[in-house]
């Protein structure tokens, strides 16, 4: 274990929950698994759930008038910061 801290990786904040996973890991990548409870998680979301967004804290629900805009208005980050500090 090194001094830094926080720890740099898992590994090194706890290697014997690294190793459980690196089995979980090999597991699903070897085994067929017939268990319909058990669906595996695309990469794409493994790589989302492991971003720095899941530092960010946030409750409820959006405001009404937020649920009505396209995807491409959602995504305008200015008109978003805009509205937000009005």
């Amino acid at each position: 274990m090194s001094d830094s801290f926080p720890p740099r990786n898992l590994l090194e904040a706890d290697p014997q929950t690294a190793a459980l996973i690196a089995a979980e890991e090999r597991r699903q990548r070897e085994k067929i698994i017939m268990i319909p409870s058990e669906s595996l998680t695309p990469m794409a979301v493994r790589e989302a759930l492991a971003s720095s967004f899941t530092s960010v804290y946030a409750e409820g629900y959006p405001r009404r008038a937020m649920m009505d805009l396209p995807p491409e208005r959602l995504a305008d980050i200015d008109e978003q910061l805009a509205n937000y500090r009005r």
